[in-house]
């Protein structure tokens, strides 16, 4: 009886991951489309591109806050409830952009819509620690990183030729829709009981208990370097873009080029992770990153930087998936709900570090010293990584 008990669950953990793996497409659909269409509102609502620096610096800094703020609800609540109500409100936001015509109504739908991406950041990662062994965590999340990086394939593509056809607010739509597909898909999903531990959790003393914990402080940079690298593709290149004079739908279709070197990558990775450890392909990823950001540099025109970020697309294929299996493989499984909240930060608070560099770079100088801003950064993770115990 015991024993298939034991096949029971292991049976709803991998029907769940495969579940949730499509979940993780349709949700990136969504927001691929969505990440197309951002770019152009900013513009249309903000104009200047130090100033959207400067505001989406802000969004994500507010991001960081809700994060450390949201750690009680997530130990406290179902993972899985809070995940659903967050992708339900989410799609509903989605939908609002569509009417937003100032600044103040896209204020609050942007702060709303950065709450409940901040909850869905959070379960998804306790989500899928809950059904993967330290055995299978990193196969877990290569599966599910391939599978959302189709979906950031299919949205931007699906937006360019939207966009060029029926304007950006039907992107809006799409991405709502493809929301709920993945709400929809997610109600449906068995998943097994979290467990949570009974002691009342004060936020600032966990915080204060991660800090402390030398390897997670490293593994917390590293992670938070993927999305100073990321403000380059999803806002200040499609802005110098537009700035060009290119048509929005190019957007879509260097968005669509960015995912598609990640894809080939993780697919190769999954074959061949295991003859590689963590810390060589983190080296590896920011070498290539940092070597990017170089050749941007001394690139002449929009379209050789363009060239240049999809390059750099092959270094972050070795970057995401282990920074993260390496998160869960240094804690205990039970820690997770008490350290991913702060663990996640590192999305935020590299997102806020990149836009906010940029955005100063951008209120002294021309475009192309952005760069060199990313390549110190870049070369400094890199370092970094070397110091990773194996």
């Amino acid at each position: 009886m015991v024993l298939m008990h034991s096949e029971n669950r292991t049976n709803v953990r991998l029907l769940a991951i495969k579940k949730l793996s499509f979940m993780a497409f349709l949700v990136a659909s969504s927001y691929g489309a969505f990440a197309t269409a951002w770019p152009i509102l900013l513009k249309e609502i903000i104009i200047d591109r130090a100033k959207i620096g400067f505001f989406t610096a802000g969004l994500s800094m507010l991001g960081m806050i809700f994060l450390i703020s949201l750690v009680p609800l997530i130990h406290k609540f179902k993972p899985k409830q809070l995940y659903f109500i967050s992708l339900i409100s989410t799609s509903i936001l989605f939908l609002l952009h569509v009417y937003v015509n100032n600044v103040y109504t896209f204020l609050i739908v942007a702060i709303l819509n950065m709450f409940f991406m901040t909850v869905q950041i959070q379960c998804f990662g306790i989500l899928i620690r809950d059904h993967s062994s330290l055995k299978n965590i990193n196969q877990n999340e290569n599966l599910i990183f391939i599978l959302g990086n189709f979906g950031w394939l299919i949205g931007p593509l699906a937006s360019s030729w939207i966009v060029s056809h029926y304007g950006v607010d039907l992107v809006f739509v799409m991405a709502s829709l493809f929301l709920l597909m993945g709400t929809h898909l997610f109600a449906f999903t068995k998943t097994t009981e979290h467990k949570s531990t009974e002691e009342k959790l004060n936020i600032f003393k966990n915080l204060i208990t991660f800090i402390k914990k030398k390897k997670l402080r490293k593994i917390y940079f590293l992670n938070a370097g993927l999305e100073i690298w990321w403000c380059l593709p999803f806002i200040f290149v499609p802005l110098e873009i537009l700035r060009e004079g290119y048509a929005s739908k190019y957007i879509g279709l260097f968005l669509f080029s960015v995912i598609v070197p990640l894809i080939l990558t993780e697919l190769l990775l999954k074959k061949m992770s295991k003859k590689f450890s963590e810390k060589v392909l983190l080296i590896c990823g920011y070498s290539i990153l940092a070597l990017s950001t170089c050749a941007c540099f001394f690139a002449n025109n929009i379209i050789q930087i363009a060239l240049f970020v999809i390059a750099g697309s092959f270094g972050l294929a070795l970057i995401e998936f282990n920074v993260e299996s390496l998160f869960f493989k240094t804690i205990k499984k039970l820690e997770g709900e008490k350290f991913y909240g702060p663990f996640t930060t590192a999305k935020t608070a590299g997102s806020f570090i990149g836009k906010l560099g940029i955005a100063f770079c951008l209120s002294f100088f021309t475009f192309k010293y952005i760069f060199v801003f990313m390549f110190f950064v870049m070369i400094s993770l890199m370092t970094l990584a070397t110091q990773i115990k194996k």
